[in-house]
């Protein structure tokens, strides 16, 4: 049987984030109208690292607004979503 120290830490600081969580990015979906563009300026390398989070903000937002539909692609100066419907 393999015993485990447990030890307790009264005002322990708290983590600030753990390993691959990204800063959060504001995404306002909502103010977009068909055809509009919302560009998230960012260096290609990190847009890189972004884009995934920004996917599934959009795809988190579709399911409660079914009507909706977006497209995210990498682009030049960072990250552009197109609302299409």
């Amino acid at each position: 049987m393999t015993e485990y120290k447990v030890s307790k830490q009264i005002n322990a600081e708290l983590p600030q984030g753990g390993k691959g969580s990204l800063p959060k990015v504001k995404v306002d979906l909502l103010s977009l109208g068909v055809k509009d563009k919302l560009t998230i300026h960012m260096p290609e390398d990190q847009a890189k690292d972004y884009v995934n989070a920004v996917r599934q903000k959009v795809y988190r937002y579709k399911l409660s607004h079914p009507n909706t539909s977006f497209i995210v692609h990498l682009i030049e100066e960072g990250i552009g979503v197109w609302r299409t419907q």
